[in-house]
């Protein structure tokens, strides 16, 4: 006999999923895009994680864009784009000599 979940249904096996939330970008990425992922302080993660922690208030706070600050950015080979290319090309720094797509 099958378990059966909330509402009735049967319950079925876990599904791996994700999320990734964004808003809108800081000051250093806004000339590239107009949203960023949302990226969490350390000091942060044991709210954001906390199971017992439902109110929207507490969390709502921790969605916004990450301190530019603590962020450097640089281009990439365009590999990154297509997500067949997952190699470290994909994350290494741009030069002129390496500006060739592969």
């Amino acid at each position: 006999m099958a378990a059966v979940g909330p509402r009735g249904r049967p319950e079925q096996d876990p599904i791996d999923t994700c999320a990734l939330l964004t808003t809108e970008p800081n000051d250093l990425l806004a000339p590239i895009h107009n949203r960023m992922p949302v990226i969490l302080d350390p000091k942060d993660y044991d709210l954001w994680l906390d199971p017992d922690v439902q109110e929207v208030s507490r969390l709502k706070p921790l969605l916004r864009p990450y301190a530019l600050e603590q962020m450097t950015y640089y281009p990439v080979n365009l590999r990154v784009n297509n997500p067949k290319h997952d190699d470290p090309l994909c994350i290494e720094p741009l030069t002129e000599q390496r500006s060739g797509l592969f």
